[in-house]
């Protein structure tokens, strides 16, 4: 059973990887055989785009939507008229000050989140 799941995690790698990085080539083998100028306006973005296509297939999975839903939360929260207290603790901010202008200290908060 694991095997098999192994499997098909494996084979929807490799579509994932056909359908980027072999999406490019068909439309442009289309386009020089019929010469259609949509076609290579197509191509083009499509290449271009190829290092977008490779993030939206392999990094935007649901743990990094869900991890990325936990930071923003919070800062929702505190827009919504939550405390500064709030934010402060769910993301385990620790202060640091730094010199602001006309000599007066500013407080500027750095954002580690914890990763399980």
């Amino acid at each position: 059973m694991m095997m098999l799941m192994m499997m098909m995690c494996v084979q929807i790698i490799y579509v994932k990887l056909s359908v980027v990085m072999g999406l490019g080539w068909v439309l442009g083998f289309v386009a020089a055989f019929t010469d259609w100028s949509v076609l290579w306006y197509a191509f083009i973005v499509v290449n271009s785009l190829q290092g977008a296509m490779l993030c939206a297939a392999f990094v935007v999975t649901r743990q990094v939507m869900r991890l990325l839903a936990d930071c923003i939360r919070p800062l929702r929260r505190r827009a919504a008229g939550g405390t500064s207290n709030d934010l402060s603790q769910s993301l385990k901010t620790p202060a640091v000050e730094t010199p602001g202008p006309s000599n007066n200290t500013a407080v500027m908060r750095l954002s580690v989140p914890d990763i399980d």
